[in-house]
């Protein structure tokens, strides 16, 4: 089936939405995700050791700097075990439905997404998916997917900061199959 799929590079212009499109990671952006993560776990480590010596803040200095540390150092070590042991194919788009391995294992059904929007906060844009109400307990997702999934259970957020391609080819691609296999969940705003 692998064999089968359709890489996406960055010059292709329109996907062929009748078979499926597969996108794979980018190394580099990867590796420059993982840097910036022990970047800001050093910044935790300098506000703990500043705090502790005694800086003006004192102890909220302290835990927050304990927060950062522990919150990018999983980060972190998320990034790390899905360079070495997830496949370099991240997401893929057929006609049945859609799949991100950063997210969840299997296939979503485009006939379970709600809603598709982009959101975009500063200089960063997702492509937030709102499942079903229905369907949003039937996928299995990833144990990092499981952290986060409380905040909010019915939609997955995907990103193009370690995908092969940039934010607006990725949006292309997925406006593409959505207007083929699920117009409704198109967002008119």
């Amino acid at each position: 089936m692998l064999a089968a799929l359709l890489v996406l590079s960055m010059d292709r212009i329109a996907p062929d939405i009748r078979r499926p499109v597969s996108i794979r990671r980018s190394l580099s952006k990867s590796i420059a995700l993982i840097a910036a993560h022990f970047a800001v776990v050093a910044l935790g480590v300098c506000m703990v050791r500043d705090g502790v010596i005694g800086s003006s803040y004192g102890e909220s200095t302290v835990y927050a700097g304990w927060a950062i540390i522990v919150l990018s150092g999983v980060r972190s070590v998320q990034l790390l075990g899905r360079l070495f042991f997830v496949h370099p194919t991240y997401v893929v788009l057929s006609p049945t439905g859609f799949t991100d391995k950063r997210c969840f294992r299997g296939e979503i059904p485009w006939s379970a997404i709600d809603r598709m929007s982009v959101w975009t906060f500063r200089l960063t844009s997702s492509i937030h998916l709102r499942l079903h109400a229905d369907h949003a307990a039937d996928f299995n997702p990833t144990w990092s997917s499981r952290f986060t999934r409380w905040i909010k259970r019915r939609d997955i957020i995907v990103f193009s900061s370690d995908l092969d391609v940039s934010f607006s080819e990725l949006l292309e691609v997925m406006r593409s199959f959505f207007e083929d296999y699920q117009p409704s969940a198109l967002d008119e705003h």
